[in-house]
């Protein structure tokens, strides 16, 4: 936004105010376009607003006649997965997110299916929601590691969840990755910072943030914006993981 000389406005009580309400504060004049982050708001309003106003969505639900820019959730979790079984693991948790966001729901069903794919079992009890927030991931961390039998790796959709379990198995006398293989998604600044240093997916935010921006300001200036546009991960190897111990009981 400062290379093209535009200035951001930050709009965070979206999901606190009724749609009517949202729609009015949107349309009052103090902003040319919109861009959604990771958007809750139902398709049928996102439609409905984008006839008044320019609109993007980054990292959300992809709207007919929206510019939409999102990462491939589904062939990184499969990465993530298949480098899990690569070291051998079989039996692999999974710390999800809200289920009410794109993100959270596309990282679950693509678990599931990668697990499905290499053979490996999907135990319910070794699947529990983290909220994407730390504490949240520590919480459900410290749940499933005090099942009587435990996975030997656990996924995490993403990096701040990996942090908060990362954190739990140190509570439970757990160590990382020796006793508990852990891979998380996004590859935040912070992810290398973590002891020992994450394995996760990376997804380009920079490129991604990048397009959505270019494609509404296109929009307002009357030219053609770029379709929906899908962004690949990367997945990248650090400390939290390695191969299981025979018995992870």
């Amino acid at each position: 936004a400062e290379a093209l000389g535009q200035d951001v406005l930050l709009y965070t009580r979206f999901d606190q105010t009724s749609p009517a309400a949202f729609v009015n504060a949107m349309l009052d004049g103090r902003a040319d376009g919109l861009i959604f982050l990771a958007p809750i708001v139902d398709s049928p309003a996102l439609e409905q607003l984008s006839t008044k106003i320019p609109i993007a969505i980054a990292s959300g639900l992809e709207v007919p006649g929206i510019p939409s820019f999102t990462c491939d959730n589904r062939h990184g979790v499969h990465q993530a997965i298949a480098y899990l079984v690569s070291l051998g693991h079989t039996k692999i948790g999974n710390l999800h997110g809200k289920l009410h966001l794109v993100d959270g729901i596309e990282r679950l069903e693509a678990f599931r299916s990668a697990m499905a794919e290499f053979g490996c079992e999907v135990r319910e009890e070794w699947i529990i929601g983290g909220e994407f927030h730390p504490v949240g991931g520590y919480e459900a961390g410290k749940k499933m590691l005090a099942l009587p039998t435990r996975p030997t790796a656990i996924f995490c959709a993403n990096d701040e969840m990996a942090a908060g379990l990362l954190q739990a198995a140190y509570a439970v006398g757990l160590s990382v990755p020796e006793d508990l293989s852990i891979v998380g998604f996004d590859d935040v600044p912070t992810a290398a910072l973590l002891h020992p240093s994450l394995t996760t997916l990376r997804q380009p935010f920079e490129e991604l943030g990048a397009a959505a921006l270019k494609a509404l300001i296109a929009q307002i200036n009357g030219d053609d914006a770029a379709p929906h546009y899908q962004f690949q991960t990367e997945l990248i190897v650090r400390k939290t993981t390695t191969s299981p111990k025979e018995d992870p009981s």
